[in-house]
Order: structure tokens, then sequence, then C-alpha cells
């Protein structure tokens, strides 16, 4: 099985228990010192939607979905310096809230499975961190 696969085929687990999203904003925000503050103004209920939506298209990214490329040019550009202004280091705390939620929700997590997690989140990462569009 590809790490695509296994990685889908993961999100599906954590995703039909109820609590998944939340237990990654848990993680999420108490990280790091500058990422709660970042949240105060945020609908959380509309953020876990577009939270769950923006993983399913960083599952996809690697893929070459054009869908995926697109969603995470937005993402890359709300994230930018002239929008929300997230700095690179703090996408190294959102993987590791990320991997913590899965570790906590998939009853099949193992060292394999952590390791394409990081892998397909990392391509998505690096994209947005780059700007997207062309990187």
């Amino acid at each position: 099985m590809s790490a695509i696969e296994a990685v889908k085929m993961s999100f599906c687990r954590c995703t039909l228990k109820p609590g998944f999203i939340d237990r990654f904003y848990a993680h999420f925000l108490k990280s790091h010192p500058s990422v709660a503050p970042r949240f105060k103004a945020t609908d959380m209920e509309a953020q876990r939607a577009v939270l769950r939506h923006g993983l399913a298209m960083m599952i996809q990214y690697p893929q070459g979905s054009s869908v995926a490329r697109n969603a995470l040019d937005r993402i890359a550009v709300s994230h930018g310096a002239r929008n929300l202004n997230i700095p690179a280091h703090l996408y190294t705390y959102w993987l590791e809230s990320l991997v913590a939620a899965v570790r906590d929700f998939d009853p099949q997590f193992s060292p394999a499975l952590e390791k394409h997690w990081r892998a397909v989140m990392q391509e998505g990462i690096d994209h947005i961190v780059a700007g997207g569009e062309g990187a």
C-alpha cells in the first residue's frame, strides 16, 4: 500500500470518531505560545470544517490533483505575509499536533504510518510555505 493510501485510510479511521479535529486543536493551541492568540477571534466550528477539508486536500496534493493544488494555493495566500502572516516555523507545531491527534485516534497507528503522515503532509506544507502556485 502506498503512503498516500495508508494516510487516506488512517484519516478515515480518525474522522469516523467524534472529536478528532478537536483533539488536533487541543494539541495545536498549546503547542507554541504564539498559536492560541491567532485563534482568539476564530469561529472554531467553521474552522473545524475548514481544517477537515484542508487535510483532505493535503492528502490529495501529492497525487497531482489540480483541485488540491488550487486549494493549497488559496491556503498559501490566506496564510501568507499579506494576510494571516503565519510564520513557517509554526507548521512544525501544526504537523506535530496532527501526528499526536492521529496517534490518539487511529488504533492502527504505527511508526510506519507516522512516517507516511509526515511525508504526505510535508509535501503540502512545503507548497504552502513556498507561496503556492509555481511551488
